[in-house]
């Protein structure tokens, strides 16, 4: 059995609500309807005035009786930077910002954007509507070991044959990378100290098939030599 299989197989044993923003996008409409159709998916599209696809979820953000909600939770995360809270419902109510805040509610198990979004707008919006995981911004975060330990699962891929893949399919990686911090306390003192805590947060990483390296904070290099 092939990994792609794997991955059908364990989407239709674990069926998770999947939000896509792009609604004014075909490709978008065309992979709503065939994951609904295998079965991969509770599929919901966001958009105005969309045509009926059978299986599939259709949510105007303009007109969903949750805008209300999911703007005043924007604005709480957001009102320390200067977010009003018109502001706040404007954002809300835009497909992108929407699909987010309804993973962020606990109203969706995750969203897919990026076909009419730049990979930046994309991940620019869930950094604001979700963020990066607990204590991700702990003030003490200089407390923290680093030291760098390793465990899990590794997959280890041929550059090359993974490059030749990525070009073939038209598809680029993502690779999520989960993370614990561990706190080491006080180096003065261990008397009254307070217990250990661990901060776990994921990092996002794309690997694009012309061999660059995206992150949140943007390009950070290359993986594999460009083809000449």
């Amino acid at each position: 059995m092939d990994i792609l299989q794997k991955l059908r197989d364990r989407a239709r044993a674990h069926v998770q609500h999947i939000v896509l923003p792009e609604g004014a996008d075909p490709r978008t409409l065309e992979a709503a309807a065939k994951i609904a159709r295998e079965g991969f998916a509770r599929v919901t599209v966001l958009g105005h005035g969309l045509a009926p696809i059978p299986g599939v979820a259709l949510l105007d953000p303009a007109a969903s009786d949750k805008l209300g909600a999911y703007a005043r939770l924007y604005f709480e995360r957001r009102r320390a930077k200067g977010v009003t809270e018109e502001e706040a419902r404007k954002t809300a109510a835009r497909p992108l910002y929407f699909a987010d805040l309804m993973v962020a509610s606990g109203d969706a198990d995750g969203s897919v954007g990026g076909a009419l979004n730049t990979t930046a707008e994309t991940v620019r919006a869930a950094l604001h509507c979700i963020g990066l995981g607990k204590d991700r911004d702990d003030p003490d975060r200089l407390r923290y070991d680093k030291t760098v330990r390793s465990s899990g699962w590794r997959l280890r891929a041929d550059k090359e044959a993974l490059r030749t893949f990525l070009n073939a399919m038209g598809l680029d990686l993502i690779v999520e990378i989960a993370i614990t911090r561990r706190n080491k306390g006080y180096d003065y003192s261990r008397y009254g100290e307070e217990e250990a805590k661990e901060s776990p947060f994921d990092r996002v990483i794309l690997l694009r098939r012309d061999g660059t390296i995206e992150a949140a904070e943007g390009r950070l290099g290359t993986w594999t030599a460009p083809r000449a």
